[in-house]
Formats: structure tokens, C-alpha cells, sequence
């Protein structure tokens, strides 16, 4: 009906629109769940209206707003519930967050490290999607969605003097010894502690420097030996489907039941849980090797030695 729509987009948006002659889609665009694209309304001074154009491989968050005459860039994502303006213009690479004014809280194409921040298009819209509606949920319960209840602690954590095989790194040092904060948390249930539900344990290292405020490094680890999904577009589906179509999938993928019911923590003491990192960091060390590395924490044990 005169509107432009390129190739590859997916389109979740549901509202009538009056003027679609003035709305244009380019390649790769992803407008989530309940995302509005307005070009034209009536208001106390008449009937206001204005082209909108969306570029190449931008993301419209959940219950996000497109407002007459505004213009997302390329590789722009307009977070969940937030609007772009009337004539406004969004830039390239831009992360937007925010109602009246949108704020800019990053810029994609500033990077510090392009092999992480090139991703594949059809990887980028699902992480877009899933971030909108985590924020979507943190705003609705006004608080944090998950894990908003822990228990947490100070103390410290030392390396060995020498690790076989294990460059020099500028946090991963034999020898070095930090400050740590730990926080343990249920997922869900709250503070009923005694419900089985998947566990997390967060470690922040901080610097021996008391004057640095920001952690050198925060590890997210959850219970159980491996996470359930294999891709992020597993994540996302397992995440928002119903139970009933859960147990149609584990049908098929019998690893994703094992792994979900080794996540469930029962009541036993955070000392003899076992968690694990379900992401991959990307280690430089000073010599210039590099190596991708995952994180266990496991109960102490004297018969694990510094060679094994």
C-alpha cells in the first residue's frame, strides 16, 4: 500500500498504520514485539504527519515508538519501550534508550574489538529482541528479572605461583591475589530458598588499588555442568514458550532436559555447589597469545593440585 519493505526483515509490529506510503524499510530490519511505527496523527493543532525511514539492519525494541519524521541510521537499535522522536535523527551504530530523549549509550561502530562487535545480522536481531524484553521485564516488575535476591560476601581470591601451560595475563597472574565480592542467588523463586530453581554466583574482582572503583573483571556463573541451549536462538525460544511446548522440545533434544534438571539447585549449602560459565571471554595475554577460556567453581578439594 506504498510502503518500502527490503529483503530479510522481520516485522513483529502490530499497529494500523494511516499513511503507509511514507514508511520505509530497509534491507535487514527488525521491528519487535509490539513496536509502533506512527507516521502520522491527529493532534489539538490538526493532523501531524512526516516520512519515516528505518536503514539497513536496525532494531526496534519491544514497545518501542517511531514518531513523524524520524530516521534510525544503519546498525541503530532503539531499545525496549523507548521512543525516537518526532524529526529526530538516531545515528549510525547507536544504542538509544529513553522516552522524551533518546540517549545514546554506545555506538557500535566505536568498538574496541571488531571481531567481537561484527555479528552475524540473524545473531544481532535475536539478541536484540531477547534484550528488549529482558529490559521490558525489569521495567514492568521494577526491579531486576532475575536473581533479585542474594546472599553476599567479602573475601579474597589467590592464584598459584605457576601454572603449567597458562601465559602471563594482566589479571591471571601467578601469585596475584585480589579483593573478590560473591553474591549467590536463587533465579526466580525470591527469597523462598527452599524451591528448586537454577542458581547463580557472581564473582566481581576488584583492584588492590583502593582509589579504583570499577571491578577488573565480574564472572556470572550458574549451577549444574553445561547450560541447556547451544544457540542464542534456542535461548530465546526455550525462554518464551510455554511449558507444554518445553516438553515437546526435550523430545527431541534430550540434552536440554539433563542439562535443565542439573541446574536445579536442591537445598544443600552454597560450599558444595558446583557452577560453571556459560560464555566463552576471549583471553589476550602479555605476550600477545590469545585463548578462549570458560570458568568452573567447584568446593575445595586437597587432591586437586597446582599440576592437575
Amino acid at each position: 500500500m506504498g510502503s518500502k519493505v527490503g529483503k530479510h526483515c522481520s516485522l513483529r509490529a502490530i499497529n494500523p498504520v494511516s499513511d503507509p506510503e511514507l514508511i520505509s524499510l530497509a534491507d535487514g530490519v527488525h521491528l519487535g514485539d509490539f513496536s509502533r511505527i506512527i507516521p502520522g496523527y491527529y493532534a489539538s493543532n490538526g493532523y501531524i504527519s512526516g516520512k519515516i525511514n528505518v536503514q539497513d539492519n536496525s532494531v526496534v525494541g519491544s514497545h518501542a515508538l517511531i514518531l513523524p519524521g524520524s530516521v534510525l541510521e544503519q546498525d541503530v537499535i532503539l531499545g525496549a519501550l523507548s521512543v525516537a522522536p518526532m524529526d529526530s535523527v538516531l545515528q549510525t551504530g547507536g544504542v538509544f534508550v529513553g522516552s522524551t530523549i533518546p540517549v545514546m549509550v554506545k555506538n557500535t561502530i566505536h568498538s574496541f574489538d571488531d571481531r567481537i562487535e561484527e555479528m552475524d545480522v540473524k545473531y544481532k536481531k535475536v539478541l536484540g529482541n531477547l534484550a528488549a524484553n529482558f529490559a521490558g521485564s525489569t521495567l514492568k516488575v521494577g526491579s531486576r528479572y532475575f536473581h533479585r535476591i542474594g546472599a553476599a560476601g567479602k573475601g579474597f581470591i589467590k592464584f598459584y605461583d605457576q601454572i603449567p601451560n597458562l601465559p602471563d595475563h594482566l589479571i591471571f597472574s601467578g601469585g596475584k591475589q585480589y579483593p573478590i565480592i560473591m553474591r549467590h542467588s536463587n533465579c526466580l523463586s525470591s527469597d523462598d530458598d527452599a524451591r528448586l530453581d537454577p542458581r547463580g554466583a557472581a564473582i566481581r574482582i576488584l583492584s588492590n588499588d583502593p582509589k579504583e572503583k570499577s571491578p577488573l573483571l565480574d564472572l556470572i556463573l550458574k549451577t549444574g555442568n553445561a547450560f541447556h541451549a547451544r544457540t542464542i536462538g534456542d535461548f530465546a525460544a526455550w525462554l518464551v514458550c510455554g511449558a507444554a511446548a518445553r516438553e515437546e522440545h526435550v523430545k527431541h533434544a534430550a540434552h536440554i532436559r539433563d542439562a535443565m534438571w542439573g541446574s536445579l539447585r536442591q537445598t544443600e549449602s552454597y560450599t558444595v555447589l558446583h557452577y560453571y560459565s556459560n560464555i566463552c571471554r576471549l583471553f589476550r595475554f602479555n605476550n600477545g597469545q590469545e585463548m578462549y577460556v570458560k570458568f568452573k567453581l567447584r568446593p575445595f578439594d586437597t587432591k586437586f593440585g597446582e599440576d592437575t
